[in-house]
């Protein structure tokens, strides 16, 4: 979380695709989903997932939110991604602005978080629906005819701004980062690599 001049707002935050490096983080927040290729990049079939809206709430508090979603598996993906970018993006602004303390950091926090947690969940039950043969299983999703487990999924990252602070959450690898006037860019979030021992140890924990 980070206060931020209003004026500089649209200027500094960008969202990554895992795709691209630090180096292409000059590009804008849409350019990347413009583009089929970015600084000679090409980018591979599109299962990305983007939103974006400035508006006002109930109480007239000015709020911006950008998410991105970048979806995996071969046959999945985009469905995971276009879901859960729906979900985030109704629940996290009902749950504002049916808030009374905006004010509140700790409390907006955990409008995030928990909106995350449960974004997974009914992510398993929607796959479910929409894919023939599917059952879940032990908080998974399995198919009946193969008796395999049914891969796919999505990564998440929101960038919230609300009266002056910056809020992110992100769930996978896809970054957020500070864009800052000649510097480097900041990194805000932490990505979920199973290759990381860090990240290692928490899952299996």
């Amino acid at each position: 979380m980070a206060s931020i001049a209003k004026e500089k707002i649209n200027r500094i935050i960008g969202i990554t695709h895992p795709g691209f490096t630090k180096k292409d983080a000059h590009t804008t927040f849409f350019e990347v989903f413009k583009n089929p290729t970015i600084n000679g990049t090409i980018c591979k079939e599109n299962q990305d997932s983007i939103f974006y809206i400035t508006l006002k709430l109930k109480n007239e508090t000015e709020v911006t939110l950008m998410i991105v979603c970048d979806g995996h598996g071969a046959l999945y993906g985009h469905i995971c991604s276009q879901f859960v970018i729906k979900f985030l993006s109704d629940n996290i602004l009902k749950k504002l602005d049916s808030s009374s303390d905006l004010n509140d950091k700790d409390y907006i926090s955990k409008i995030l978080e928990s909106t995350f947690i449960e974004s997974h969940h009914h992510l398993l039950t929607h796959l479910n629906k929409e894919i023939p043969s599917s059952k879940i299983e032990d908080g998974k999703l399995k198919d009946t005819l193969t008796n395999k487990y049914i891969l796919g999924g999505t990564t998440a990252s929101v960038a919230l701004i609300i009266n002056y602070s910056l809020f992110v959450a992100n769930c996978g690898d896809s970054e957020i980062l500070l864009l800052q006037p000649n510097d480097k860019p900041l990194q805000l979030t932490t990505d979920h690599d199973p290759m990381s021992l860090d990240e290692y140890r928490r899952i299996k924990k």
